[in-house]
């Protein structure tokens, strides 16, 4: 399956099993690729709260 959006950190897809995955968050209303970020910014990621409201799938 190409171009599913899944909620979490996740190492690879739940879907389909592929290391292939990209993980963005928002930021001050603006979202940002996770993978340039230091180690620091990334356990700060990992420690946020989360929400679990409803989210639209968006193709980019």
């Amino acid at each position: 399956m190409e171009g599913a959006t899944v909620r979490g950190i996740h190492e690879e897809c739940p879907n389909c099993g592929s290391h292939n995955v990209e993980h963005m968050t928002r930021v001050t209303g603006f979202f940002s690729k996770v993978g340039s970020w230091n180690k620091g910014k990334l356990a700060e990621l990992r420690d946020r709260y989360r929400s679990h409201g409803n989210f639209n799938w968006v193709e980019v």
